[in-house]
């Protein structure tokens, strides 16, 4: 794990001593496709309601019209879940927090300087009311979040759908990020290692990391292509 200022300059950067043991790792999508082979899952069968406490058991109704009855129901459908208001009236707000979500594929071969700075873990460049992580995935796979504060409709204006319009749009968000103010602290030293690639800025680094051809939106629990991935941080 490497953590930069907006400077490029690294103040901290973790990794295991030889004799250290890493903690074990896996994609999601890979842990998804182990827990999903012993199941028989029905695809496409979406949840509007569920009603506990009946007397058969709990009622789940569907998009399709259709209802049945289970004798468990395990929510795990996120901040808009559609199980969540069987057990409470708590509903997701917005904290000010949005984060934008982009990938980089092959990251190696086609952007190896991005693939040096940000090593064989994750890399989080902070700045202030934003900041920019890095996580590295299995087979040359990267996901990219930038971060930052806003209000809830900072995309008024622009279209999410359109990949080129968000990526100038946050682009012109993070052109001069602002230092943190107050005393700089000294930058811890680097182990030896990889070579380290030193952004003059952070924008350096977003334009890099948003070269990607490949985008996904995704705002307020809907989804459409050929944008950034736009999620409201719920609390």
């Amino acid at each position: 794990m490497r953590i930069l200022d907006t400077a490029g300059t690294v103040l901290r950067d973790w990794r295991p001593d030889p004799d250290d043991r890493a903690n074990p790792e896996i994609d999601r999508g890979r842990l998804r496709d182990l827990l999903l082979g012993s199941l028989d899952v029905r695809w496409g069968r979406g949840v509007t309601k569920v009603v506990p406490g009946t007397r058969d058991g709990v009622l789940v109704y569907f998009a399709d019209g259709g209802q049945e009855t289970f004798d468990l129901v395990v929510g795990a459908d996120g901040a808009w879940s559609r199980i969540r208001p069987a057990v409470s009236s708590v509903t997701p707000h917005y904290t000010g927090v949005t984060a934008v979500e982009t990938s980089l594929d092959d990251v190696d071969a086609r952007h190896p300087d991005l693939a040096r700075l940000i090593g064989d873990g994750s890399l989080a460049v902070y700045g202030v009311n934003r900041s920019l992580v890095a996580q590295r995935n299995s087979d040359g796979h990267v996901k990219v979040y930038a971060q930052f504060r806003a209000p809830l409709d900072w995309h008024t204006n622009l279209d999410l759908a359109d990949a080129e319009a968000v990526r100038s749009g946050l682009l012109a968000l993070y052109a001069g990020t602002p230092r943190e103010p107050g005393p700089r602290r000294s930058p811890r030293p680097l182990r030896p290692g990889p070579a380290i690639l030193t952004a003059e800025r952070s924008d350096d680094v977003l334009q890099a990391v948003l070269a990607s051809r490949w985008l996904e939106v995704s705002f307020g629990g809907r989804s459409r292509s050929r944008g950034a991935a736009c999620t409201p941080s719920p609390r």
